[in-house]
């Protein structure tokens, strides 16, 4: 079950904007800042082309929802733009390893942090604080360069401070996104304002 704090309620802009282009980008305490809800149907089906291209209901105002439009929780914190931009702390950085073994009695193993090094789990506390077979696998493996892939079935994944799965876990798989977590959609906003700029 997703973590409702990202469930989108909300979109925001800023209201009447006298261009598509000048609503976005808005402090969450501007006066003019409009939050509009979604219906629940809308958030039940919820897909962000479902949203993309549409006009503010106010008359005077001329603006359209865009990858920039801003959406916002329940609580009315700014979550992510529709484009993928995280705007949530810490949504995009790993903080724990979810084991996919079953059986391993370690399920969220600590100290997998993006500034950690494998290699270094030896150090203090040792290796005893991560008795994830697949963790001690890959310290002895990954001193081994030739290793071009993640292990026979291994499915092990890093997760946020919220639970959310944001990178692949193995000795060349770390950093590659899981598909359609926060991580990859910020990264593929990014690229396409990359693209865009050129």
């Amino acid at each position: 079950m997703p973590n409702t704090r990202f469930t989108i309620h909300y979109h925001s802009h800023k209201c009447p904007a006298t261009s598509p282009h000048d609503g976005d980008d808005v402090p969450p305490n501007h006066p003019d800042l409009k939050l509009t809800p979604l219906s629940t149907l809308d958030r039940l089906r919820y897909s962000d082309s479902l949203l993309l291209g549409k006009s503010c209901a106010e008359p005077t105002c001329k603006y359209v929802l865009n990858p920039d439009t801003v959406l916002h929780n329940k609580s009315h914190e700014p979550i992510r733009t529709l484009g993928g931009k995280n705007l949530y702390p810490n949504r995009t950085t790993p903080r724990y390893m979810r084991c996919c073994r079953k059986l391993c009695r370690n399920a969220y193993t600590r100290g997998h942090g993006r500034g950690d090094d494998v290699v270094s789990f030896g150090g203090e506390g040792g290796m005893l604080n991560h008795n994830c077979a697949h963790t001690l696998i890959y310290q002895d493996m990954i001193r081994n360069y030739d290793i071009g892939q993640r292990l026979d079935g291994c499915e092990c994944v890093m997760l946020n401070v919220y639970g959310e799965e944001v990178e692949m876990w193995g000795p060349k798989g770390r950093g590659m996104p899981v598909k359609g977590g926060p991580l990859d959609l910020d990264r593929r906003y990014w690229e396409m304002k990359e693209k865009a700029g050129k």
